[in-house]
């Protein structure tokens, strides 16, 4: 860089978060994963919470989100990034992620004082929307499917506070139902668009309440089972995958998801019992003919790891560049222009 220019700017997907040992084997691991799997799209619960006007328990909905995340920086702050999020990093350039459907995190913010507040009751009344849509969605099947001879059909809807029965007459539900979604996308569609846009609203106190602390991540996600021009993103694990990531950290691919007695909104997870998190993990391979791996601009590891790192990239046609860590803390003009 020179003169005034401004600095050049990436999108950073950093591992591994959480190192197992001392050293790079974990970090490597994860990059041989990469090359021969994919980017993998991990599921985390978002809980959104808010008060009600006459003071009565909060109200609380969970989502399961499942999302690649991409932290927008300056190549020399990449050092600084890598102490809490990895010292392995791929690095992107906003075309690629904008070929490959990111799109922005909207953080909202969850006041402890009042449970939530505008924000809370914003993703609430969205995620009401899903559910609304998908109850829709689901009476239709049930109308399509009743009994010729039947005037009647008993219908029970889920609530968190248990189940709550109906008795619709057919007729008029059918034309209640045409009525409202006359001219409208189907209630399926709908319901599966608001949760997958329901991925990109975040909590932005963090996980552990620290201020603004995931706000400033500046963060990209690919979220949701996304498909462009009809060329599907995601792909469930292969049982190998599965296997190789319970070797790496059985810990957390191993443990409960979600937690056993927690009520979760997602409408495509309907009467889904407790599973192991590496369940609800799906993988990006490929896209345009190249592999998630080599749609990145650069990959960035520890100088003592680079033999390593070179040997895995060297099984992948036409590998990005690689970069040593270190190098961006010591040379920023080289961070930016290498």
């Amino acid at each position: 860089m020179s003169g005034n220019r401004a600095p050049e700017r990436y999108f950073y997907h950093s591992f591994p978060r959480r190192p197992q040992s001392e050293g790079n084997g974990h970090g490597l691991a994860v990059l041989e994963m990469i090359r021969d799997f994919g980017l993998l799209m991990t599921p985390e619960i978002a809980r959104w919470q808010y008060s009600h006007a006459d003071g009565s328990r909060p109200r609380v909905q969970s989502m399961v989100q499942r999302r690649i995340s991409f932290t927008e920086l300056a190549p020399h702050e990449l050092p600084g990034h890598a102490r809490d999020f990895g010292p392995f990093a791929l690095e992107f350039e906003i075309d690629a992620l904008k070929r490959l459907g990111a799109i922005p995190v909207a953080y909202v913010p969850q006041s402890a004082a009042d449970a939530g507040g505008l924000g809370g009751t914003l993703v609430n009344h969205v995620i009401d929307a899903m559910r609304l849509t998908d109850r829709m969605s689901q009476l239709v099947d049930i109308l399509r499917k009743a009994p010729p001879e039947a005037s009647r059909v008993p219908i029970t809807i889920p609530t968190n506070d248990g189940p709550v029965l109906f008795d619709l007459d057919i007729q008029e539900a059918r034309e209640t139902l045409r009525a409202l979604g006359y001219k409208l996308a189907p209630p399926e569609q709908q319901a599966s668009f608001l949760e997958g846009g329901l991925n990109y609203y975040y909590p932005a106190d963090g996980r552990r309440n620290e201020a603004l602390l995931y706000y400033r991540q500046r963060e990209w996600r690919i979220a949701g089972n996304i498909a462009i021009n009809n060329q599907e993103m995601m792909r469930r694990l292969s049982d190998t995958m599965i296997a190789r990531l319970l070797a790496l950290d059985i810990d957390f691919f191993g443990r409960e998801l979600p937690p056993r007695n927690e009520v979760i909104s997602n409408v495509s997870l309907h009467n889904e019992p407790p599973q192991r998190l590496v369940d609800w993990c799906w993988v990006f391979q490929e896209f345009g003919g190249r592999r998630a791996l080599q749609w990145a601009r650069r990959v960035m590891v520890p100088e003592a790891a680079l033999d390593d790192a070179r040997r895995i990239l060297s099984g992948l046609a036409e590998p990005p560049p690689l970069v040593a860590l270190e190098s961006f803390a010591a040379n920023p003009d080289f961070a930016a222009t290498s």
